[in-house]
């Protein structure tokens, strides 16, 4: 098991916003200074945001995703992308748009991913009821090793 470590040379952060990720990042960082490790970040548009952008800004809405909406989104998440730059750790941003669960495994299989590293969001009682947690879903369909980090509540 000791050795299983040495295998995460691809690591993909799941990315939400900065704050959500924190945790997420906050491993990955520790984890890419003790080894020689490539970091990816990921952020999944989904059509829900799309539709939120697209209600607060004129556009042709024929277009699929304009460049005003992956510009919001790359600022959205630059202070990710600047801690690992601020850590020395070099890491990529990529922005997709559909469904995150499916999404993140296609990503993760076409880019050979080694390890996904992700916060584990709250739901609350209607949403569990109703609505898979992508973490769940990646639990059960990721392609490769997934860690959740815990999420502090300031409990």
């Amino acid at each position: 098991m000791i050795g299983a470590c040495s295998l995460y040379r691809k690591v993909l952060v799941l990315c939400a916003d900065s704050d959500s990720a924190a945790p997420a990042v906050a491993v990955v960082i520790d984890y890419a200074l003790a080894r020689s490790t490539e970091v990816l970040v990921l952020h999944v548009v989904h059509p829900k945001e799309y539709l939120d952008f697209a209600s607060q800004h004129e556009y042709d809405r024929v277009t699929p995703l304009p460049v005003d909406a992956l510009q919001s989104f790359e600022q959205k998440l630059a202070p990710v992308l600047e801690h690992f730059a601020d850590s020395g750790i070099p890491a990529r941003l990529y922005l997709e748009t559909g469904e995150p669960s499916s999404k993140i495994c296609e990503f993760a299989q076409a880019q050979e991913v080694d390890l996904i590293v992700m916060t584990r969001g709250s739901m609350g009682f209607w949403e569990k009821l109703f609505k898979r947690s992508v973490s769940e879903y990646l639990l059960r369909n990721a392609p490769c090793s997934l860690l959740v980090a815990q999420q502090d509540d300031g409990l």
